[in-house]
């Protein structure tokens, strides 16, 4: 898995480059024709720091456009009724003495 670096003025040539070669650079240009690139089997995982994500980009998300903020601040589910507990299925409480929920779940 590789880790981007989001303050790298040319992270979005990188992640091009892994999309389209899996690697973090392209190939010289008399190697790009190569088989080697063509129905590539091999995955790609991209990792980004969670802390520099939020710090570079945080202010283009608000949590009130997140359904899952919505149903946890007013309390109601999707279709407007009272969360109730005792309709979801396996929940128990946890170590703590408190509910974990899934996404799912708060739908």
């Amino acid at each position: 898995m590789a880790t981007l670096n989001l303050n790298n003025p040319n992270y979005a040539a990188e992640v091009l480059s892994y999309y389209l070669w899996g690697e973090a650079t392209p190939p010289a240009p008399e190697a790009m024709a190569s088989k080697k690139w063509i129905e590539r089997q091999n995955g790609v995982t991209l990792s980004v720091d969670p802390d520099e994500f939020v710090q570079k980009y945080g202010h283009l998300f608000n949590a009130k456009d997140f359904k899952l903020a919505e149903v946890f601040f007013t309390g109601r589910d999707k279709k407007g009724k009272p969360l109730d507990i005792s309709i979801l299925p396996n929940v128990t409480r946890n170590e703590d003495g408190n509910y974990e929920l899934t996404h799912k779940q708060l739908r």
